[in-house]
Formats: structure tokens, C-alpha cells, sequence
């Protein structure tokens, strides 16, 4: 019980920053070009990529190791964002 309630702690961690990240980069580009266009646009491109990796993702859980899924995945979103503010 207690190494999944550090697992779970550790998942609760990163949907938050990340739902942060999220959020901001929509502020950001809200101040940057007060558009509600632009705001849209974000939140389209956000979204597409969940909903193809949703439609994926049971087939690979199914074949592949979680642990190491859940290693990429929660090493994916830092990365993302390493690389939007080198990109900034």
C-alpha cells in the first residue's frame, strides 16, 4: 500500500504541473496577442495529440511493459516543456 500511495502522490505532482504548464502557455499567449483565436488554436493543438495517443494507448498497454510506460510518459511532459521555454 505504501509504494502505491507514493506512486499515486507522485502522478498527482505531475498532472498538476502539468495542468499548470497548460494553463499558462494559454495565459501566455492570451497577453501576447490578447486574440481569442490564438487561445483556440492552442487548446486545439493541446487536445489533438491526447485523443490520437488515447485511441493507441490501450492497444500498447496491452503489449508492452507499464512500468516503462509510465517512465516515458511521466519523462515526456518536463521534457516538452524544456523545450517550449528553449524555443521561447
Amino acid at each position: 500500500m505504501r509504494t502505491f500511495c507514493i506512486i499515486w502522490f507522485g502522478q498527482f505532482i505531475l498532472s498538476i504541473g502539468s495542468y499548470m504548464t497548460n494553463f499558462a502557455i494559454k495565459l501566455w499567449a492570451w497577453e501576447l496577442r490578447g486574440q481569442v483565436n490564438t487561445l483556440a488554436l492552442i487548446s486545439l493543438f493541446s487536445l489533438i495529440p491526447s485523443v490520437f495517443i488515447t485511441l493507441l494507448s490501450g492497444l500498447i498497454v496491452g503489449r508492452v511493459n507499464r512500468k516503462l510506460l509510465m517512465i516515458i510518459g511521466d519523462s515526456v511532459a518536463p521534457i516538452s516543456t524544456i523545450f517550449i521555454y528553449y524555443v521561447y
